[in-house]
């Protein structure tokens, strides 16, 4: 109603019943500390006589030492306790703790509305930004405050490297393997997938990745997809 005590509380970020876990600055996953608090919380009695309230963000990037702990509270809820969790990637969750969800898909906004959202929240994205993200607003917005784009970009012109036999497949493959494997890989796939639209259907693409295609065009689209379904077999492991 926005004029309760409630939601005075809620406005204010200071609501006793409601507890929210995002990802740590420049964190990758969510930790399993972090779901220890919600255990604590959960156990704890309702202040305003109502549910508590649990949101967990991105719920696909705990880790299984976090992931196990959550599910004890899923398994044996507290008295009125809601869980909301949220994932733009709900496969990568554990399909026990699935299985004990109920899912709602939300719909990703028209571009033209995250454009103007955007501007009114003073990010500069482009519509390519928007596309990699799969259209998702908030996704870009987390993009940005990780530096995502920068190191997809930074992949891009690896495989273009490759592609071009400018630098060694194997080089690249112990650098990429220190860091976010499963980025990577979204990034690879999204790259081919886009190259191969391309192709196929004549698309315009971004700078990077008209490069790209460019040195593709000349392979055998047969091998193009056997590699892409290579790597979604990959992200599915």
């Amino acid at each position: 109603c926005g004029a309760c005590k409630s939601c005075h509380l809620s406005a204010a970020g200071t609501h006793p019943d409601f507890q929210i876990i995002i990802l740590e600055e420049k964190a990758k996953q969510l930790k399993v500390d972090q779901i220890r608090e919600v255990s604590e919380f959960v156990g704890q009695t309702a202040q305003m006589n109502g549910y508590k309230v649990v949101v967990i963000e991105c719920a696909d990037t705990m880790n299984l030492n976090a992931a196990n702990a959550l599910l004890k509270n899923l398994e044996e809820p507290a008295g009125k306790t809601a869980f909301i969790l949220t994932s733009d990637q709900a496969n990568r969750l554990l399909p026990t703790i699935r299985s004990r969800c109920f899912q709602q898909v939300v719909s990703i906004p028209a571009p033209a509305e995250s454009m103007a959202w955007f501007a009114e929240q003073a990010l500069h994205v482009t519509d390519d930004m928007l596309i990699q993200a799969g259209g998702a607003p908030l996704c870009v917005k987390d993009w940005l405050s990780r530096d995502v784009f920068v190191d997809r970009k930074k992949i891009i012109d690896g495989l273009l490297s490759i592609a071009l036999q400018q630098k060694s497949p194997m080089a690249l493959a112990q650098q990429w393997v220190r860091g976010d494997v499963s980025s990577v890989l979204d990034t690879m796939q999204y790259s081919i997938e886009t190259c191969l639209q391309g192709i196929i259907a004549h698309k315009v693409l971004n700078e990077d990745l008209q490069k790209l295609q460019a040195v593709l065009a000349g392979v055998d689209v047969k091998m193009i997809f056997r590699y892409r379904d290579t790597l979604s077999n990959k992200k599915s492991q």
